[in-house]
């Protein structure tokens, strides 16, 4: 008996803690305020590949022609095969192949797109022996 009296008293405190902390929890408006900073404007996400040049240039410099629409989420851009639609609302695991991200007037290009392509795909590339000593030392 002393058993079911003291898991009792152990469930009751749990419950009252936790209505404790729902109580205090912080609703959706809260949090968007705690992640902004004070005096610091939210950036507006890039919509549209008319604001991203960098993208422009860095895909002058492949050869390989890289056929479908280009998508952009947030800072991130995607290549699509010709006639997805994307809804909105919908997360998706694969958007796409990765090209990279828009950050600080750059383009950072990914992973992804870099394992697609050869070094004969781009107009300038660099290779080295594997004794030579840039190598070595990197």
């Amino acid at each position: 008996m002393r058993t079911v009296s003291a898991f009792s008293r152990i469930w009751h405190r749990a419950k009252a803690i936790l209505r404790l902390c729902l109580e205090n929890a912080p609703t959706a408006k809260d949090r968007v305020k705690m992640s902004e900073k004070p005096g610091e404007k939210q950036k507006a996400p890039v919509s549209d590949l008319k604001d991203c040049p960098e993208f422009a240039v860095f895909m002058q410099q492949i050869t390989k022609p890289l056929s479908g629409k280009t998508e952009v989420q947030k800072e991130r851009i995607y290549l699509l095969p010709e006639g997805t639609k994307i809804e909105r609302g919908i997360r998706y695991l694969r958007t796409g192949l990765y090209l990279g991200d828009q950050k600080k007037k750059r383009f950072e290009p990914s992973q992804a797109l870099a394992m697609c392509l050869k070094a004969e795909d781009f107009k300038k590339s660099v290779s080295f022996k594997g004794d030579d000593e840039r190598v070595i030392r990197y």
